[in-house]
C-alpha cells in the first residue's frame, strides 16, 4: 500500500537497514533493493508492517530548494526480515537521496524513523575517436569518456569479438574519466566494422553499450568479385530443376563487385566436373554493381552433374579477396527415354504480338518437344478454342516427324475477337508416344489495348544504373542511381530524357515506386549520421507529379 501521509511519530530503535550502506552510490536507470530487519522492543509484540519512503532536495535556479518525494510511504515485503525494490530515476544528479523506514508492531506502536543517506548519479559513455565519418587505417586510437561514480573499467570489442578491458580510475567519487586504446586495423579486412564500448563501475553496474560503425581502408582501391545469390538453370527461358541429356541450357549467375574499384574484362567460366564447358566476358563491373552472366551448357551424360561458375579463373584481376570467386551446384541430368515422348511443356506457347489487341490479328506459336531418343511418326497438332459449347476445333497442322531430342514449332492464326481473354487447347495427335499425359496444354491469350515496343535504351550516362520506372500519362519517370545518389528523370514517348532532380544523396540500395491517378509514390532506403555520429538507416517516401 502507498500513502502520502507519513506514519505517526514513534519511539524505539527497533528497525535497521542492512543494505545498501550509508553513502553508497546508486545509478539512474537501475533497480535496487533496500532491506533490513525489525524487532519490537515490547515483549510479546509482533511486527505488523514496515513502511519505506524516499525523498531528495530539489532546487530550481534562483529559487529556494524544496523537499520532494522520490516515492511515497510504501509497505515493504516481509516484517521481521523486510525488503523493498525501487527503480532509481533522475531525481538528482550527484546529490543525496534519503531513505526513511518505520515499523509498526501488534500493539500499534511505531518505531523511530531509521534514516539512510545515499548518493545518486548517472552513467554515460562516449566515443570521441574515430568519428565514423572518415575511413581509418593502420594503428589508430579508440578513445572517449566515461561518466560514473567510482569508475573501474571500460570494455571494448570489434563486431562480435570478445570484450577487452581498459582499466580506468579517478581520485573523485563521481566524475568523467578519459579512456583510450590502440587498435591495429590491419588485422581486419577492408570494409565496415562495428566498435562497441561499455563502462563498469566499482559496484558492478554496466552502462548501456555504445556502438559506432567505421570503415577500415588499408589497401589501395581494388575490385572484390563474388557470386551474388544462387546459380540457376533455364531452358527456353523457363527455370528448370532437371533436364534431359543433349538439351541446350542456360546457366545464369549474378556477379557482384564488392570492392571499391572497377573490374574490367571479367572472364567467367562454367565447368562441369572441373572441365570448362562455357566462357563469357563481362566488359566492366563497377563498385557495388551486380551483373548477370549467361553461360551455355549442353549436357551429354546423365546423372548428377557438378557445375561450377568461376570468376576470373586466370586471376588476371588484382582482388583483395578471392575466397568467394566461385559457386557450385549439383544439377540432375536425365537419360532420354528409348522411344518417342512428345510434350507441350510450360513456356512452350507464345503469341505475336506478346499481348494481342482486341479485333486485331495475331499468331500463336506452339513448341512441341520430343523428349525421347527416337524420331516420331507423323504428328498432328490440333488447336481448339473455348466457346459456350466447349472446346471447338480451329485448325490442324501436320508434320511428318519430330526428330528425337529436338523440337518442332507450329504456328496458328489466333481468333480475331474483342474478348479480353480467349481460352485455347493444344493437343498432340500421334500413334507413337510413350507418355500421353503431356500431350495436351490449355492456355489463355490475354488481349488488351496496349502496344509493346521493342526495348530501347534511354540516353543515360554510362555511370547511371536504372533502378525503377513508373508511368505518368504519356510520359514516364525513370529512377537511376550513381553510387549513393538517386536521380529522377522524365522520359517522353520518344525516349527523350530530362533529369528532374537528385532525389537522394545517401541511398543504400532499395527503392519501390507506384503510379496512381497522375501521382507517383516513391519509397527508398537511406542512411544518415545522427547527433551522436551513429550511422542510421531509414525509409523515406515522397510523391512526384508530372512537373517533378
Amino acid at each position: 500500500n502507498n500513502t502520502t501521509e507519513p506514519p505517526p511519530p514513534g519511539s524505539g530503535d527497533w528497525v535497521d537497514i542492512e543494505s545498501p550502506l550509508e553513502g553508497d552510490w546508486l545509478i539512474e536507470g537501475e533497480t535496487y533493493r533496500v532491506r533490513g530487519i525489525a524487532e519490537s522492543d515490547t515483549a510479546g509484540a509482533d511486527i505488523e508492517e514496515i513502511l519505506v519512503h524516499a525523498w531528495y532536495w530539489y532546487e530550481e535556479p534562483g529559487s529556494p530548494r524544496e523537499k520532494r518525494d522520490a516515492f511515497d510511504w510504501t509497505q515493504a515485503v516481509g516484517t521481521v526480515n523486510w525488503s523493498h525494490n525501487f527503480f532509481a530515476q533522475d531525481w538528482v544528479d550527484g546529490e543525496e537521496l534519503t531513505i526513511e523506514v518505520k515499523a509498526r508492531d501488534s500493539t500499534n506502536a511505531w518505531s523511530d524513523t531509521e534514516v539512510l543517506e545515499l548518493m545518486l548519479g548517472s552513467q554515460s559513455i562516449s566515443i570521441g575517436n574515430p568519428s565514423g565519418q572518415e575511413p581509418v587505417s593502420g594503428t589508430t586510437t579508440i578513445s572517449g569518456t566515461f561518466l560514473t561514480p567510482d569508475p573501474i573499467s571500460v570494455e571494448w570489442r570489434i563486431g562480435r569479438g570478445e570484450w577487452q578491458e581498459i582499466s580506468v580510475s579517478s581520485s573523485q567519487e563521481y566524475t568523467t574519466v578519459d579512456w583510450s586504446v590502440s587498435w591495429d586495423t590491419t588485422e581486419l579486412e577492408d570494409g565496415f566494422h562495428r566498435i562497441a564500448v561499455q563502462g563498469r563501475d566499482q559496484s558492478g553496474v554496466i552502462s548501456d553499450e555504445l556502438r559506432r560503425t567505421v570503415e577500415v581502408d588499408n589497401f589501395p582501391p581494388a575490385p572484390d568479385l563474388s557470386i551474388f545469390g544462387s546459380i540457376s538453370v533455364e531452358e527456353y527461358g523457363v527455370p528448370v530443376e532437371e533436364a534431359y541429356v543433349n538439351t541446350f541450357l542456360e546457366v545464369r549467375a549474378d556477379v557482384r563487385n564488392n570492392g571499391d574499384a572497377d573490374a574490367e574484362d571479367v572472364v567467367v567460366h562454367l565447368r562441369e566436373f572441373g572441365t570448362k564447358r562455357s566462357e563469357a566476358t563481362i566488359p566492366i563491373i563497377e563498385p557495388g554493381q551486380v551483373v548477370e552472366v549467361i553461360l551455355y551448357w549442353n549436357p551429354m551424360a546423365s546423372g548428377n552433374q557438378e557445375l561450377e561458375v568461376i570468376i576470373d579463373p586466370g586471376q588476371a584481376i588484382a582482388e583483395s579477396d578471392r575466397s568467394d570467386n566461385s559457386g557450385t551446384i549439383t544439377f540432375p541430368v536425365l537419360s532420354r527415354p528409348d522411344g518417342v515422348d512428345l510434350s507441350i511443356r510450360p513456356g512452350a506457347v507464345t503469341t505475336s504480338p506478346a499481348v494481342p489487341r482486341p479485333n486485331e490479328p495475331y499468331t500463336i506459336s506452339i513448341r512441341v518437344d520430343n523428349l525421347g531418343a527416337r524420331d516420331s511418326d507423323q504428328v498432328s497438332i490440333e488447336l481448339s478454342m473455348m466457346n459456350e459449347f466447349g472446346y471447338e476445333l480451329v485448325d490442324v497442322i501436320n508434320a511428318s516427324t519430330i526428330i528425337g531430342q529436338t523440337s518442332g514449332s507450329f504456328t496458328f492464326s489466333g481468333n480475331v475477337s474483342d474478348a479480353r481473354g480467349v481460352s485455347y487447347r493444344a493437343t498432340i495427335i500421334t500413334t507413337t508416344d510413350l507418355v500421353s499425359d503431356n500431350n495436351v496444354a490449355e492456355f489463355v491469350v490475354v488481349q488488351d489495348l496496349v502496344t509493346l515496343s521493342g526495348a530501347r535504351t534511354p540516353a543515360l550516362q554510362s555511370t547511371h544504373h536504372i533502378e525503377a520506372s513508373a508511368g505518368l500519362g504519356e510520359d514516364s519517370l525513370l529512377f537511376t542511381s550513381k553510387g549513393s545518389e538517386l536521380f529522377v528523370h522524365r522520359m517522353a514517348a520518344d525516349q527523350s530524357l530530362y533529369t528532374c532532380l537528385v532525389l537522394e544523396t545517401e541511398w543504400i540500395g532499395d527503392i519501390t515506386v507506384n503510379s496512381y491517378q497522375g501521382i507517383v509514390t516513391v519509397a527508398w532506403t537511406r542512411s544518415y549520421l545522427d547527433e551522436n555520429t551513429f550511422i542510421r538507416s531509414t525509409v523515406s517516401y515522397t510523391t512526384i507529379d508530372r512537373t517533378c
